[in-house]
């Protein structure tokens, strides 16, 4: 039993070493104030964060700064998810270059992600979130979560769970006049 313990507890940490190494590729910022696992809510400054995509290519919220955009978070086991991205996608392409959108997986592999975008011909970028961090500093906790962000950084609208048509267009419409 003596030295079962000291060898958990080694385990342990061993894991959350793991778990701690900074990858140069994927960051994140939160405003000032914000503390950590907070829900982000309508009115919150939203953190900003770095990761890379499916493709490989980088994708840095801090450059839409001073234009609305939009954030969800999705994963393709999730139902409600395979109705709202078919969505969210036909708005991004009505709205390309006009208001930038990023999809960051939640707790999905990368492979199964890479065969939903593909299945569903999703045009906008997606990222995964490896180890949550992104997840969490919105505090998420299921999704679909989708963050509708106007162009002074702020949320406009949370939508939690499966967005309606109607809902998701009123959405982008509070959202585009925003800017």
């Amino acid at each position: 039993m003596c030295v079962l313990v000291p060898l958990v507890l080694l385990a342990v940490a061993l894991t959350s070493n793991r778990h701690d190494k900074k990858d140069p590729e994927t960051s994140i910022s939160t405003a000032p104030g914000l503390v950590p696992d907070h829900v982000v809510a309508t009115g919150d400054v939203v953190p900003t964060f770095r990761l890379r995509t499916l493709t490989g290519s980088p994708v840095n919220t801090a450059r839409y700064r001073g234009r609305p955009y939009v954030v969800s978070f999705w994963a393709s086991w999730c139902g409600p998810c395979r109705k709202e991205m078919p969505l969210l996608n036909e708005a991004y392409g009505k709205r390309a270059g006009d208001l930038p959108m990023v999809g960051v997986t939640f707790q999905d592999p990368e492979s199964e992600s890479k065969q939903f975008v593909s299945k569903y011909g999703i045009d906008f970028p997606i990222a995964p979130d490896d180890g949550y961090r992104i997840a969490k500093a919105f505090g998420v906790i299921n999704v679909p979560t989708t963050f509708f962000v106007g162009a002074d950084g702020k949320v406009v609208e949370r939508v939690a769970g499966e967005g309606k048509v109607k809902d998701l267009e009123a959405a982008l419409q509070r959202l585009t006049a925003t800017s």
